[in-house]
């Protein structure tokens, strides 16, 4: 499962916006980074 199936995936689970949903990604990634390094 790549990212952009991830964020349909978890949209139609969730019924928050693809939008949305990449946002709350594109945070985790960073964070997790943040940690990371």
């Amino acid at each position: 499962m790549n990212k952009t199936e991830l964020v349909e995936t978890i949209s139609q689970r969730t019924d928050l916006s693809k939008k949305d949903v990449q946002a709350v990604l594109d945070e985790f990634e960073s964070i997790a980074g943040d940690i990371v390094a």
